[in-house]
């Protein structure tokens, strides 16, 4: 069953930049696979570039970063969420997490959890911490938030 854009916006506790709030969406997707109907993310600023080649509908993005060409729900932190939906009584399906994706020479790091919403998509909240060098002893390393949660 398809949401709201102000639903959404609403779910999260961001803010609803361009766009009608009763935007329909069907389900939240990556940049690289989002079709007209689906929602993505961009967690970082230095990325919103991306966003041009996706086709989503919407995005969820970084606080100050709209109006962009397409309606927007600003986030100021992915930290802050996760803090808001744990005070709401919300069930994680994965808990809030530190992860490291190789990507060639490269580890890209992000911290993240999901959700699960009433209609089963699950949904994944992230925030970019940094890419570095790929370095063996550490490859693919996960850590719980050192937030206390």
């Amino acid at each position: 069953m398809p949401h709201t854009l102000g639903d959404l916006a609403t779910l999260v506790g961001g803010q609803l930049v361009g766009g009608e709030a009763t935007l329909s969406i069907a389900t939240a997707a990556t940049l690289e696979t989002a079709t007209p109907r689906d929602i993505t993310l961009v967690d970082s600023a230095d990325k919103l570039h991306l966003l041009a080649k996706s086709a989503a509908a919407a995005a969820i993005v970084p606080a100050g970063s709209g109006p962009l060409d397409r309606p927007c729900i600003e986030v100021a932190d992915v930290h802050a969420l996760h803090d808001r939906l744990q005070d709401r009584n919300q069930t994680f399906f994965r808990p809030l997490s530190t992860e490291w994706y190789r990507d060639g020479d490269l580890e890209h790091g992000q911290t993240q959890f999901l959700v699960q919403d009433p209609d089963g998509y699950l949904l994944r909240f992230m925030q970019h911490l940094e890419t570095r060098p790929y370095d063996p002893d550490r490859s693919g390393e996960s850590t719980p938030s050192r937030r206390t949660v």
